[in-house]
């Protein structure tokens, strides 16, 4: 969560946080409790992703929660939409609440907003950081 240093800035290729963002702020492993932990983790990820790289992100998703100090479930509008900006979605599935796998569209209004039927499931995305025009 804190600033990276600079020879960490946009040095990977492939960068993949697989069940931790989840976790960042909220205390459990001693890290310090921080609201937004999740949010300053995400941007240091993202920082550290090449222009053209992919980062590979999974993270649980539902009604958006906090299941007391464990972990966070978010929205799936709330993931998705934390690659609106300078990232393309190249992939994204979920594996649902009855372990199933579903690519579902991305541009799917009704499942977004009922977090494709899931409680507790898991939202896998692979996005691509966008190369800026010169």
């Amino acid at each position: 969560m804190s600033d990276l240093p600079a020879e960490w800035r946009e040095t990977c290729e492939s960068l993949s946080c697989l069940h931790t963002i989840e976790h960042f702020g909220l205390g459990r492993y001693g890290d310090p409790i921080d609201p937004k932990g999740y949010l300053k983790g995400l941007d240091r990820l993202k920082e550290m992703v090449k222009p053209g790289g992919v980062l590979y992100l999974s993270t649980p998703i539902g009604p958006q929660r906090v299941e007391f100090n464990a972990h966070r479930v978010f929205a799936a509008a709330t993931f998705l939409g934390w690659f609106e900006e300078g990232w393309e979605v190249e992939r994204f599935v979920v594996l649902d609440d009855d372990n199933r796998l579903l690519s579902p569209a991305l541009c799917d209004k009704a499942g977004v907003s009922n977090h494709f039927g899931c409680h507790a499931g898991v939202g896998i995305i692979a996005a691509r950081k966008r190369v800026s025009a010169p």
